[in-house]
């Protein structure tokens, strides 16, 4: 069973606390059956009688919080019902994640049906054997998929597969996880003659792929046909001047950080070239 506050999951606080209220008073989470999903839903696993009553969410946030409207729960005996089967139908489905690396990714699952269903994981149509997989992959709640410390190749489609005797229902969803420009090749200082053709060199590599800028002490500059982009992100200068002398930057930027490193461009004097 699944409560959700609905102008919970309508707002994006930015470093949220959920607290859930019972009779108004702050319930206590039995963790056992219990979750606080990161949508700041609750759920709750194997309802007894102890859990009817009256229910409340409170965010806060920035200072400031606020209180949902009350939602009453009621448990109906089931005792001398006959039993009735039905497929696995679900509650809440994974949504979508993008997240940088390194962060958590939580992807909600939980479904209902008598049996009650159990919660497979697949990842681009392939079962996840969480015995095979490290510890920073784990199931919360009654079916939910945690990724801790997401890595580049956790990127992928992911299916809730929710499983009883009478049948099986899919829901899927997507996982990028971005990652920060790295240098695979970082710009050197360089040393070279008036109207010689010059290129300082700068790879980047990132999720998704780098914006690559260079600048020159500290100007952005305007590829045109002097200074040319090439290769992806390298720079080349054509017949070079004195007034070319400075120091170049190459930052890499996206979603996810950004990099940048530096090198000394030196004109010198026919017969006095050499590497800084």
């Amino acid at each position: 069973m699944r409560l959700k506050a609905k102008w919970s999951t309508e707002r994006n606080f930015e470093g949220q606390v959920v607290e859930w209220i019972k009779d108004d008073v702050p319930l206590v989470i039995d963790e056992s059956r219990m979750l606080i999903l990161q949508s700041g839903a609750l759920e709750i696993d194997e309802l007894s009688a102890s859990d009817r009553g009256t229910y409340q969410c409170n965010v806060t946030a920035g200072g400031a919080s606020r209180l949902s409207s009350k939602s009453n729960l009621n448990i109906k005996s089931t005792a001398g019902v006959p039993e009735s089967f039905a497929s696995p139908s679900f509650v809440v489905v994974p949504a979508p994640q993008t997240v940088k690396e390194g962060e958590t990714v939580t992807l909600e699952c939980v479904a209902n049906g008598n049996p009650k269903p159990t919660i497979r994981w697949l990842k681009n149509g392939g079962d996840i054997d969480m015995n095979d997989l490290d510890s920073r992959f784990r199931i919360i709640g009654t079916g939910s998929l945690q990724i801790l410390s997401a890595e580049d190749d956790d990127s992928g489609d992911y299916q809730c597969r929710a499983i009883n005797s009478v049948d099986s229902l899919d829901a899927s969803a997507s996982v990028l996880v971005q990652v920060p420009p790295k240098f695979i090749q970082s710009p050197e200082d360089k040393a070279a003659f008036k109207k010689e053709e010059l290129e300082l060199e700068c790879a980047i590599h990132g999720k998704p792929a780098p914006v690559v800028q260079w600048l020159k002490n500290g100007d952005l500059i305007t590829p045109n046909d002097y200074m040319q982009i090439v290769g992806g992100s390298n720079l080349r200068i054509l017949g070079l001047i004195g007034s070319d002398a400075g120091m170049f930057q190459c930052i890499g930027s996206n979603p996810a950080g950004s990099i940048q490193a530096s090198a000394r461009l030196e004109i010198v004097q026919p017969g006095k070239k050499e590497c800084l």
